[in-house]
C-alpha cells in the first residue's frame, strides 16, 4: 500500500512538472490542448445519428432474444424434458447468431469511423493551433486550453 501511494504521488508529481514545463519555458515549448471526448461524442451529430441506428439494430436483435428466451421458459413449465430444452436452446442461438454478429459488427464499424472522424477533427484544431499534444480534459489535473467547442464546431459543420 504504501509502495502504491510513493508511486502515485511521483506519478502525479511527474504529471504536474510535464503539465506545468510548457507555462515555464513556453518560448521553446507547444501549449497543451484539451478536450472533453465525452461531449465530443454526445454533441457530434454523426456520432448521434450513428447511435440510433445501433440502438435500432440493437433492439430488433434484444426483442428476438426475449422472444425466445420466453419460449424456453414456456417449454420448461409444459414439462418439456431437458434433451428438448437443449435442442431448442442450441436451435434458437443458430438462428440469433448471425443477426448478433451484426450488431456486434455494426457497433465496432460505427465506434471506430467517429473515432477517425473525431481524432482528424482533434488534430486538424490542434495543428492550426500550434499544439503538440491534446489530451483528455478528465486527465489534466491543471493548465492546457480546451478546445472541444473548437473541435465540435468542425465537426458539426
Amino acid at each position: 500500500m504504501v509502495k502504491t501511494l510513493v508511486s502515485l504521488a511521483t506519478a502525479l508529481s511527474l504529471a504536474a512538472a510535464l503539465i506545468l514545463a510548457p507555462e515555464a519555458s513556453a518560448s521553446t515549448a507547444n501549449p497543451l490542448g484539451k478536450v472533453d471526448t465525452k461531449r465530443l461524442f454526445e454533441q457530434y451529430r454523426e456520432a448521434q445519428l450513428s447511435q440510433s441506428e445501433f440502438k435500432k439494430k440493437a433492439e430488433s436483435y434484444q426483442r428476438k432474444f426475449m422472444n425466445r428466451n420466453q419460449e424456453l421458459q414456456d417449454a420448461q413449465r409444459e414439462g418439456k424434458t431437458k434433451a428438448e430444452i437443449e435442442k431448442m436452446t442450441k436451435r434458437y442461438e443458430a438462428e440469433l447468431r448471425p443477426e448478433k454478429e451484426a450488431v456486434e459488427k455494426l457497433d465496432k464499424e460505427l465506434s471506430a469511423k467517429l473515432k477517425r472522424q473525431i481524432e482528424t477533427a482533434i488534430q486538424d484544431v490542434a495543428k492550426a493551433k500550434g499544439y503538440s499534444v491534446v489530451v483528455d480534459k478528465q486527465v489534466v489535473l491543471f493548465g492546457g486550453e480546451d478546445i472541444t467547442d473548437e473541435v465540435l464546431k468542425k465537426l458539426n459543420k
